[in-house]
């Protein structure tokens, strides 16, 4: 449920639409394949219970690509960042090491003044 007054309006909207996504999957399945049934005759319930299976198979297997699909670009996407954060960090490191030994070393820093 969507509530426009709080601070996180679209807080548990994205379990909700999965969890209405699976049951309104799983129903309609369940009516073609009904409908597949009667309208097959003596076998109906065999063809209706292989229609159902098939269909939800097929489902379930095409959820688990697009999931895993998800999850291999969100690590790529890290590993970019984290790949960036990390040059960052290093020629961060590299420049103040640098400054460091001039205000240490030779050059007229600091050793000229102690």
């Amino acid at each position: 449920m969507v509530e426009p007054k709080s601070d996180d309006p679209v807080n548990g909207v994205g379990m909700t639409v999965g969890l209405w996504t699976v049951f309104s999957i799983v129903i309609s399945l369940f009516t073609g394949s009904f409908i597949a049934g009667r309208l097959a005759g003596y076998d109906g319930m065999i063809h209706g219970f292989l229609n159902w299976a098939s269909a939800l198979l097929v489902a379930s297997v095409l959820g688990a690509m697009l999931v895993n699909s998800s999850i291999k670009t969100a690590g790529s996407a890290l590993g970019s960042i984290a790949s960036a954060t990390g040059s960052m960090i290093s020629s961060g490191g590299e420049v103040l090491g640098n400054g460091l030994s001039r205000v240490g070393g030779g050059g007229g820093g600091w050793a000229e003044f102690v």
